[in-house]
Parts: structure tokens; sequence; C-alpha cells
């Protein structure tokens, strides 16, 4: 879900300065026990909008909250400074969706979802099991401790995963 987009939150009013108290937890409050996974607090802030009255209540959204904030009418000016590594190279671009510039198939393909999918759970399961046999020196009942696994549910694991010689050469 976007923030401040009306249709996918049912609000059926544009954006405004009063919603800035719900605006970090739509950004940045990404886990389940919420906590802050980005600093958004000291980053600045670029917000990028062809209607400059709409880009000035965004912004004030995130001026409520502290941040410095920059507007910008054009996307390529916009561009320009991120790539130059100007200020809002460290932190937030807003992007209006409503832009005529704006190639939403290569914006796509910079947000990832382009990219090739994550690596299966078995894979990185057994590459932590092995890891963790590593680090234990072979000694399964220590590793089954550190993994949170029952000992005998590790030890199916290693035959699963064929890591009977790993588990034996790290002894």
């Amino acid at each position: 879900m976007g923030v401040g987009n009306a249709r996918a939150t049912g609000r059926s009013r544009p954006w405004s300065a009063a919603d800035s108290s719900r605006l970090p937890a739509s950004i940045y409050r990404i886990d389940k026990g919420g906590s802050e996974m980005i600093d958004i607090e000291h980053r600045p802030v670029l917000v990028v909008s062809s209607d400059s009255a709409r880009a000035e209540r965004v912004a004030e959204a995130f001026r409520n909250g502290g941040r410095v904030v920059t507007t910008e009418e054009r996307g390529s000016a916009a561009a320009a400074m991120i790539g130059e590594g100007g200020e809002g190279s460290t932190g937030f671009l807003v992007i209006d969706l409503a832009l005529p510039e704006l190639d939403r198939q290569r914006l796509r393909e910079a947000l990832g979802e382009n990219a090739p999918p994550p690596e299966p759970l078995e894979a990185v399961e057994r590459r932590q099991i092995a890891a963790m046999l590593q680090h234990t020196g072979g000694n399964r009942r220590r590793a089954a401790q550190l993994l949170g696994l029952a000992r005998s549910t590790l030890l199916a694991k290693i035959r699963r995963y064929e890591l009977e010689a790993a588990a034996d050469a790290a002894v």
C-alpha cells in the first residue's frame, strides 16, 4: 500500500499534513514487533511532483515530523540530484506516480520487481546448518541448541541435506 494512496486506503480525500502521525508507521515500521528498520528521523526527504500544491502537502507531512524536505517539480532533476549524491541520496524519495515523464517500467525494474526470486529455504537452511556445525566443531547437540532445534530434528536435517561428511569433518 502506498503512502497517501486514496484508492488503496479507501480514503476519498487527498493526503494532508494531519496524516503525518500515520506516516512513519507505513514507511519504516515493517516488522511485526514494530521495530524501526530504517532511521527515518534524521534522513532528508525529496518530494517529486508536477503538482506543486500536492508536493507541498506531502512535504509538510514530513516536516511536521522534524525532517528536512526538498520539493522538486521535475523527476529528471530529482534523478540527477540523487545520482550526484545530493541531499536526497542518503534519504527518501517520494514520487508522484502521476508524473507524465515517469517511466513506470524502469521504476518497477529499479524497485526489483524483475529481480530473480530469493534463494529456496532449503538451500538457506542447509548452508546455515553446515555453518553452525563448523562453528561448533561438529558438536551436534550444541549446534541444535544454537539453531533452536531439537537434536533429533537437527540429525534428520543433517541426513536430509547429506551433511554427515561436513559434521564429521568438523570434528
